[in-house]
């Protein structure tokens, strides 16, 4: 391990020791790649970091096998600009906190690409574009590619020359977080049709074909309907674990059994004459997962053009991590892995390359935390926000399960013992 990953005593500076104090107190920490310094402490009990920069630099500056989970939603290579709505008034150099989109304002957002038609409450879902789950609408078959800029702040450029291009941008990132996670910790990575097939291959060639465990579907309604295809309504989240043990809290995802279940009301006898009878919080979440995307009205939405839902990254944190736990997100977008976690219990390293995402979720993870005092520090261009623990307004949830462990079959997937 190099001096870089694990500094010795005599690069610890008070700075240093401010940094871990606000950790310890619940707090988290804004850092910028330019002045990171070469090293970021980890949160030690409660807490976070929120990292603006290149997330390739975020990973040089942690050690190996730091997160229990990582949840990551990279760009999807639609090949568009993504584009917030207006803001108000211009964020100032001296105001690197600046306030993001109001997100209890009705979003109004240009979200069709050229010559798309909007898609409408018509009672004919059909004359409408098909909408994604980012808002993104546009008419059957047309392809996005050809989208104008819109008004708005710019989030980011979800644009490569090619899929070659694309995947050699992913690659060193998915070799980085590799590193990054513990011996028992997993990785769910957020994609769409456009590139999972492709990634899927990259992350078996660098966790290994193994180490898969799940490809959950996360479904969704909205919008239109197409004319020439089957609606495509689905985002595609891709679990692998880093070694042969993880966390599967089995009974913090359990949703009622169907009224009409005979299994709910009596259970079931096996031929061997054992009884099996119904768990009493219900039946565990299969891999097809229905969650609404967050709609323009939604107390949650933010206004970032890629938001997904809270309970989204709730049901992943709450399933493949225990509180306590570290969970990383190096594409952060407007936070909300980070506000799950925060929610949650756990700690967490947010990081994103967008002034506004960060500005966003700072804003943002300090409405969740409670609001606290905001200081420079003596570090340049390095800012910290101080804010309380995150309130107690959510009941606790049930222990946590053992860790599985994975017993490999020759020939196929892994499965569990």
């Amino acid at each position: 391990m190099s001096a870089r990953e694990e500094p010795s005593e005599e690069h610890d500076s008070p700075a240093d020791d401010e940094h871990a104090e606000h950790a310890r107190h619940g707090g988290f920490v804004l850092a910028s790649g330019a002045s990171s310094g070469g090293r970021l402490q980890i949160p030690r009990h409660a807490g976070g970091v929120l990292f603006e920069g290149d997330n390739l630099e975020l990973f040089a500056n942690l050690p190996a096998s730091v997160a229990d989970l990582i949840v990551t939603d990279p760009p999807f290579f639609t090949g568009l600009t993504r584009v917030g709505p207006p803001l108000r008034r211009r964020w100032s150099d001296e105001e690197q906190d600046a306030e993001a989109p109001d997100p209890h304002a009705p979003a109004v957002l240009d979200e069709t690409a050229e010559g798309d038609e909007p898609a409408v409450e018509t009672g004919d879902e059909e004359a409408a574009g098909e909408r994604d789950a980012h808002g993104i609408t546009r008419s059957p078959g047309q392809e996005e590619g050809n989208g104008r800029r819109r008004r708005g702040f710019l989030a980011f450029e979800d644009c490569w020359d090619s899929m070659e291009d694309y995947l050699a941008f992913l690659r060193p990132r998915l070799e980085a977080m590799h590193r990054l996670l513990k011996p028992n910790g997993s990785i769910v990575v957020h994609l769409d049709y456009r590139t999972v097939h492709e990634v899927k291959l990259e992350m078996d060639r660098v966790f290994g074909r193994d180490q898969w465990i799940n490809e959950i579907i996360w479904h969704y309604t909205g919008g239109g309907r197409s004319k020439r295809y089957f609606s495509r309504k689905h985002d595609t989240l891709l679990w692998y674990a880093r070694g042969d043990r993880w966390t599967f809290n089995i009974d913090s995802v359990r949703t009622p059994y169907s009224p009409t279940s005979g299994y709910a009301r009596a259970g079931i006898v096996a031929q061997s004459g054992k009884h099996y009878w119904p768990h009493p919080n219900g039946t565990p979440f299969d891999d097809v997962w229905d969650i609404p995307i967050v709609n323009p009205l939604a107390g949650e939405r933010t206004g970032y053009p890629t938001q997904k839902p809270e309970k989204l990254l709730e049901r992943i944190v709450t399933a493949l991590s225990r509180p306590g736990d570290l969970v990383l997100d190096p594409f952060c977008g407007s936070g909300t892995t980070a506000a799950a976690a925060a929610r949650l219990g756990r700690r967490w390293i947010a990081g994103d390359i967008s002034p506004q995402a960060i500005a966003i979720a700072r804003r943002r993870l300090k409405r969740i935390c409670g609001e606290g005092r905001f200081r420079e520090s003596s570090t340049e261009k390095v800012k910290r926000t101080v804010v309380r623990r995150p309130r107690k307004d959510r009941p606790p949830e049930p222990p946590a399960a053992p860790m599985h462990r994975l017993a490999r079959s020759h020939g196929g997937p892994a499965r569990r013992a």
